[in-house]
């Protein structure tokens, strides 16, 4: 037969008020547990700067199994869209089909870095599709093509740079593809 367990002998004290060490008043101050997640005032567009603290961080996140998916888009080769090319409405497109969680920076007008955390390949092709579906008219309006690289995180690119340049490399073969999108690897 069990034995029923009664309140502890011991009664627990629980901080009231403010604590008091010496002649000095600390306050209690609770604090919100750590998120990976942006505040609410923060916009997608971050610095480049922000953006490769935040990749930093999100691959140190991704050593210990966090999916990460890196999407670089941009026109073929070097070229930068020129100035009054729809630059806003290409910015605007980028920012509406990113999800909240998601980091973007325009590493050079018209030339976007997207940092997809989170998202495995199956959400990297699902946020591909998206974009391309709302790249389409751009595309057309401006007859520019514009190509979408995508490097989801594995082993042998576990440094920022390794998987710019393969997001990097995908988005150059990415022209040779009907949909303008490619996925690293794959």
């Amino acid at each position: 037969m069990a034995a029923k367990l009664g309140p502890s002998p011991r009664p627990v004290h629980r901080p009231v008020g403010p604590l008091w060490i010496g002649s000095i008043r600390l306050p209690l101050v609770k604090r919100a547990p750590p998120t990976l997640l942006p505040p609410p005032f923060m916009s997608h567009l971050s610095t480049p700067e922000e953006f490769r603290l935040i990749l930093d961080f999100a691959i140190g996140i991704a050593d210990r199994g966090l999916p990460l998916a890196v999407v670089r888009i941009a026109p073929p080769g070097d070229e930068s869209v020129p100035e009054g090319a729809g630059i806003e409405e290409l910015r605007a497109t980028v920012e509406q089909i990113c999800r909240k969680t998601d980091r973007v920076t325009e590493a050079e007008p018209g030339r976007f870095d997207v940092l997809l955390i989170d998202c495995n390949r199956s959400g990297a092709l699902i946020f591909g599709d998206r974009l391309q579906k709302g790249l389409a008219s751009w595309r057309k309006e401006r007859g520019m093509p514009i190509g979408c690289g995508i490097a989801c995180f594995a082993p042998s690119l576990s440094t920022p740079e390794a998987l710019l340049a393969a997001a990097d490399e995908a988005r150059h073969q990415s022209f040779g593809s009907p949909e303008n999108i490619e996925i690293y690897g794959g």
